[in-house]
């Protein structure tokens, strides 16, 4: 097919024959490349660097659609809703198997540590009023405060068992309860 007619049969909507049509996937490094350029070069992979909070982009006739979507309309054939988890954390590992459909609270469950955290774990901080370490989590839009604790480690403890009793089906409560039946 000439590639005026390509684009031209995505102006009102993007579909997996599209995409298929534009991109090769590249299993080893689980990225889309180009077949044809429009803004892409041949051969070269399609938004592999980070642009948009983190995530790769790629245009297509003139539309930018974050990598990751075109990547769930390439192997599911749909164009997915509103959120896709990457179960990893990682905006740029687009592999399938890295990507799950998600909502609003399991998208926001799945978060990487905030920037402004000072003890280095998701949920704890330094509470310099107590001189302890607060542990609290957000579920259901509520803040629920598990506790303060003298120790890192015992706030850690702590911040893990509220991830797995509040947050189950997140990555990282599966991790914890891997971590506790070792430990046990």
């Amino acid at each position: 097919m000439a590639k005026n007619k390509v684009y031209s049969s995505m102006l009102n909507n993007l579909t997996q024959a599209d995409v298929k049509t534009l991109f090769d996937y590249d299993v080893e490094n689980g990225w889309l490349v180009w077949k044809i350029g429009q803004y892409g070069i041949p051969n070269q992979p399609a938004g592999n660097k980070p642009i948009s909070n983190g995530y790769g982009i790629i245009e297509i006739n003139g539309k930018k659609y974050r990598a990751h979507r075109i990547m769930w309309l390439w192997h599911k054939g749909t164009f997915p809703p509103k959120f896709i988890d990457h179960i990893d954390q990682n905006r740029m590992n687009n592999r399938i198997e890295n990507l799950r459909l998600s909502d609003s609270r399991t998208n926001q469950h799945n978060c990487k540590t905030r920037k402004n955290n000072n003890s280095g774990f998701p949920g704890v901080h330094w509470y310099s009023r107590a001189k302890k370490y607060r542990v609290g989590i957000r579920a259901d839009n509520e803040t629920h405060h598990i506790g303060y604790y003298d120790t890192l480690e015992e706030a850690i403890h702590a911040a893990k068992l509220a991830k797995i009793k509040y947050h189950p089906t997140s990555p990282q409560a599966m991790e914890y309860l891997r971590e506790l039946s070792i430990s046990n």
